[in-house]
């Protein structure tokens, strides 16, 4: 092998490396049984975007949802 073949098997390795440990960090929440079936907290998973949904940021958004009294927007 060449230095150089070295070179770059080591920067991709690297690279691989910092990709691995971003995606893990970006998994902070366990799934519940509440999250899949409660009405007020159920997560949608049918592949469709959130209507009203508004990032603040990389890690956070806004999202209104119907209030649990019926009445107004709650925000989360």
């Amino acid at each position: 092998m060449t230095a150089r073949s070295l070179c770059r098997r080591a920067v991709l390795s690297a690279v691989l490396a910092l990709v691995v440990a971003r995606t893990s960090a970006a998994q902070q929440k366990l799934l519940t049984i509440d999250d899949i079936y409660d009405p007020q907290k159920r997560a949608n998973f049918d592949g469709h975007p959130m209507t009203g949904l508004a990032w603040i940021d990389d890690s956070h958004y806004a999202w209104p949802r119907e209030a649990a009294t019926g009445d107004g927007v709650d925000w989360l």
